[in-house]
């Protein structure tokens, strides 16, 4: 894979997040988290293109996550997509999410969506 395309796939639920990343590891080197202190361990050492998280995860622990990472000046921008069985949208949007995917989320719906964020600029 080239550098810059590379996803961490933060998923508690191991079926979920093998059936992620078989569909996304088509198309990007794929990083899978169980928690948002590994993931944050594989953002201190690669160059990640975008975060993919399941905010279930230990529910404050993940969206302080989110929230730490809008914060920092080397994240501030990374694309975050959440893949959630709860509809916070709202919250999502408040803390910068990029993208809010509703579960059910087939794995080709989030391919196109990582597909579509991480797309050069025309």
């Amino acid at each position: 894979m080239s550098p810059g395309r590379s996803v961490v796939l933060v998923e508690h639920h191991r079926p979920t997040s093998e059936l992620y990343q078989r569909a996304l590891q088509q198309e990007y080197q794929v990083f899978v988290c169980a928690s948002t202190s590994a993931a944050a361990e594989v953002l201190l050492r690669e160059p990640i293109a975008a975060l993919v998280v399941e905010p279930l995860l230990g529910y404050s622990s993940a969206w302080a996550f989110v929230e730490a990472l809008r914060e920092a000046p080397q994240t501030r921008d990374l694309p975050i997509v959440v893949c959630s069985e709860l509809d916070e949208r709202s919250h999502g949007a408040d803390l910068g999410v990029t993208a809010y995917l509703l579960k059910p989320v087939l794995p080709t719906m989030l391919l196109d969506t990582l597909r579509r964020l991480l797309a050069p600029p025309r």
